[in-house]
């Protein structure tokens, strides 16, 4: 039988450069688009609008408390409980890094990759809207340690998720439509 051995591409190579800026542009906007949002904007706009959003989420499950932004982070007090809203409630980082591996894949055209960012913005904020509220319904319906638990575990998987399944949803789509 032969032996197969893989090589990867040398730094000289095509392959290696293109690897390289695509790293590159999806570290730069994953740190750039935090940064931008919160100058021009402030966090606490978008930690106030999760905030809204769970709220609505959660009087249509028929728990309803009160925003307090006059706080950093901002938050809901319900049933005697204190729920924050800080950045990476928001969905800001996942975002950030989904946005900038779209904006990096060269080889898609840039219509497709601004409808591919438009869709991550929506998209983001909506499964984060569900993983807000599934953690807050936990929290009131259990105690806190295995409401952190749950908190904790929800948003690692979600990062994981939403970021890799977002990119290729995005990838696949763009790849098949002509």
């Amino acid at each position: 039988m032969q032996e197969m051995k893989a090589t990867l591409p040398a730094w000289g190579s095509e392959n290696a450069r293109r690897s390289a800026r695509f790293i590159a542009i999806v570290i730069v906007g994953t740190l750039a688009i935090p940064f931008l949002w919160n100058q021009l904007f402030g966090i606490r706009l978008l930690e106030r609008a999760t905030a809204q959003v769970a709220s609505a989420g959660l009087n249509a499950l028929g728990v309803s408390g009160r925003i307090v932004s006059v706080v950093e982070p901002v938050q809901f007090i319900v049933q005697g409980k204190t729920i924050e809203f800080g950045e990476l409630c928001t969905g800001l980082l996942e975002f950030s890094i989904i946005a900038s591996a779209i904006a990096a894949t060269k080889e898609i055209p840039r219509k497709k990759r601004m409808v591919g960012v438009f869709g991550a913005l929506v998209g983001v904020f909506a499964f984060n809207q569900l993983r807000v509220v599934a953690s807050a319904m936990q929290l009131l319906n259990t105690n806190v340690e295995i409401a952190d638990l749950t908190h904790n575990v929800l948003f690692r998987v979600f990062l994981f998720i939403v970021i890799a399944g977002m990119y290729w949803a995005w990838l696949d789509w763009a790849l098949k439509e002509k």
